[in-house]
């Protein structure tokens, strides 16, 4: 017997301007909703700058400043999907 195999997300990551990521952050949480920063620049990390200090990833920095992880878990409703859509496309039109 052949086993299913079914894909499960665990992260939904957006990226956006870091004014729009700062933004919707802060909208977010007014409205109960908690974010995160899940991608981090590892050089950052204190056991890499205690082995290699003034590292410089522009590309890896940039992207780091503009990523937002958003909630995703199997029991989320859909007004609770709509609560946190609503509100990043609010801080996309507010930055256009």
């Amino acid at each position: 017997m052949r086993r299913q195999r079914t894909f499960v997300p665990h992260l939904s990551n957006s990226i956006l301007t870091t004014e729009e990521r700062d933004s919707a952050e802060t909208l977010l949480r007014e409205n109960g909703i908690q974010t995160s920063i899940h991608y981090r620049p590892i050089h950052h990390f204190r056991a890499y700058t205690e082995i290699q200090q003034n590292v410089h990833l522009p590309i890896t920095e940039a992207f780091a400043a503009r990523e937002l992880t958003l909630p995703l878990y199997p029991s989320m409703t859909d007004p609770q999907i709509d609560t946190i859509v609503s509100a990043v496309v609010q801080c996309r039109l507010r930055a256009v």
